[in-house]
């Protein structure tokens, strides 16, 4: 078993390769704490519980973060590490987030045919929220999972106040909403892919790399450089939108798959930004 003092260890090093030690000694210490972050959140009375648990969660975050290799030694596969540090992050200020959050934080009782911020959505008034003392421990570790990766808080009560896009998908079958994302999935994984490598083969070769790196091709003469490189920022620009939206679509099947949740717990993850007229 791997001791807590390894565990905790932070020491400037070459990152290690990915495999069933290295991933229980480095990823397993920062889930789980976040996880467990997540279950006490729910629960009154735990909020010096959760003081003590937080450095522990920024540090094996930040191990895990700084660590581990995705990329399994190929160069073009470093973005990995990048997405992980971001996970990371992630984790560490979500985790921050709950460890202060005044009162516990509490599920919104799943019940048909009412309303949540104007979409049809699975119960969401304050009348229907579920009782944080009664809440056994198998419930509120239910209920961590899919806190653990809802960053809107549909179905919680934090999220109050906050605009959903309106959804079609609560007249769909549950049958009909997986079809449909699984559609929607294949396709901004070919999107993500067409965008990311169109970017990489018209960037200087220095450009994503971890050294660091230019869109901007000194070799060229100003016009061409300059339309180069605006290029390229578009091409980045969709290549973080396709990944965004290819992750959401992952889990809306995993948690409506696997998980039970309705389609109308998984809503557009955007709107229309291209029609705004304000920033807030």
């Amino acid at each position: 078993m791997v001791s807590l003092g390894r565990v905790l260890q932070v020491v400037p090093q070459e990152r290690v390769a990915l495999s069933a030690s290295t991933f229980a000694t480095f990823f397993l210490p920062a889930f789980v704490s976040y996880f467990a972050m997540g279950v006490l959140v729910q629960w009154k009375r735990t909020a010096m519980i959760r003081y003590a648990l937080l450095p522990v969660t920024l540090l094996c975050a930040y191990r895990a973060g700084s660590s581990l290799d995705f990329s399994f030694g190929i160069p073009n596969y470093r973005y990995l590490n990048q997405g992980l540090a971001l996970a990371m992050f992630t984790l560490a200020m979500r985790s921050t987030a709950w460890a202060f959050a005044k009162k516990p934080y509490q599920r919104i009782a799943l019940q048909p045919k009412k309303t949540f911020n104007g979409d049809p959505m699975s119960g969401s008034t304050k009348y229907q929220l579920t009782g944080v003392d009664d809440t056994p421990l198998f419930t509120a570790i239910w209920n961590a999972w899919d806190l653990s990766v809802n960053l809107r808080g549909i179905g919680w009560d934090w999220a109050e106040g906050l605009r959903i896009p309106k959804s079609s998908c609560g007249t769909k079958s549950t049958t009909g909403f997986l079809l449909s994302t699984l559609a929607k999935l294949l396709f901004y994984a070919v999107a993500f892919d067409a965008a990311s490598g169109a970017a990489r083969d018209f960037s200087p070769e220095t450009f994503g790399s971890v050294e660091g790196g230019t869109i901007f091709d000194a070799s060229l003469p100003p016009l061409s450089r300059y339309t180069l490189s605006t290029i390229i920022t578009i091409l980045s620009g969709w290549t973080a939108y396709f990944v965004i939206e290819l992750v959401y679509q992952i889990h809306a099947i995993e948690f409506v798959l696997l998980f039970g949740q309705t389609p109308s717990q998984w809503p557009p993850l955007f709107d229309a930004p291209w029609l705004s007229t304000l920033l807030t």
